[in-house]
């Protein structure tokens, strides 16, 4: 395929905030998580024949990074298929620090007590006036652990639908997720391919004022899903936008993957939210994808 020089493109929508910049976390003092001042894209287009995979090298600022991309099979010539889905990454610096409650199900409570060592070294959390105990290992070490087993599952490619990070509109968060898909923690994305959705955290600010807007002015739902945009690039035919590249559909060999954004840049919603018609155009829309769901239920993939 031979070689090409690339320009980087300097990405305005990728920026730290002063508040970002200024973030204490506990736990992490004397540590930076604060990448450059500046983003750029570097972009190189090819096509490869179905059944065929591809080793590339990058060549950046004198080091060199070497990976090998999965093959996409012909759709009317594969013989197996496998993906991966997992959502709710929510990545952020503070993960590795955090450990979170260790949900027993319904009823919250479990029939023993919380042994103290473990309260002293992980935690608990107060959850309905129930006393649940964190886990053993950090939001960090966590997703690290799940990531290693896709690895070593040797997927086709990896489903995530939505909350990739915790707050899209938080810089740091992508930073992380990054560090864990293709640099620091691991390089899974650099190998197979992922196809992701918008999710409500997609449009948080974290420190930067939630939903709301950040201090240079900018709506943070906008901030998040133009980042998710640079980050994800979609060919998407949707010139009046009206559905604000809010979903879309792809195709790996012979299967068909939409995905849906039912968050609408808002915090989490309530049926109170709407009104009857709305809901009932809403159960419409789940009613027909069901139909279409269950019209490629038999595939054996």
């Amino acid at each position: 395929m031979g070689s090409a020089d690339v320009l980087g493109v300097e990405m305005g929508d990728l920026y730290y905030t002063s508040n970002e910049k200024s973030q204490s976390i506990a736990g992490l003092e004397g540590q930076n998580w604060i990448g450059g001042d500046k983003y750029f894209r570097y972009e190189f287009s090819f096509r490869i024949p179905f059944n065929e995979g591809i080793t590339y090298e990058v060549l950046l600022n004198g080091q060199a990074y070497t990976k090998s991309l999965k093959p996409v099979p012909d759709p009317t010539d594969w013989e197996t298929i496998r993906f991966i889905a997992l959502s709710d990454s929510e990545t952020e610096p503070r993960g590795r620090v955090t450990n979170r409650a260790w949900y027993p199900g319904q009823p919250l409570f479990r029939p023993f007590t919380i042994p103290e060592l473990w309260k002293q070294k992980f935690g608990t959390t107060i959850e309905q006036g129930y006393e649940i105990p964190n886990y053993f290992l950090s939001e960090t070490e966590g997703y690290s652990a799940n990531l290693k087993t896709i690895i070593d599952r040797n997927p086709d490619f990896l489903v995530m639908p939505g909350d990739l990070v915790q707050g899209g509109g938080y810089m740091p968060a992508w930073d992380e997720f990054w560090r864990h898909n293709s640099g620091q923690f691991g390089t899974g994305l650099s190998t197979f391919a992922i196809v992701p959705a918008i999710g409500n955290w997609e449009s948080f600010g974290g420190v930067n004022n939630g939903y709301a807007t950040n201090e240079r002015g900018q709506f943070n739902p906008v901030v998040g899903r133009s980042r998710f945009h640079s980050f994800f690039e979609l060919d998407i035919d949707d010139p009046l936008q009206k559905h604000r590249q809010s979903y879309y559909r792809t195709d790996y060999g012979p299967i068909t993957i939409l995905t849906l954004d039912s968050s609408n840049g808002t915090p989490d919603e309530r049926r109170s939210d709407y009104s009857d018609s709305q809901k009932n155009q809403k159960s419409g829309i789940l009613r027909s994808w069901n139909r279409y769901a269950r019209k490629f239920h038999s595939v054996r993939i």
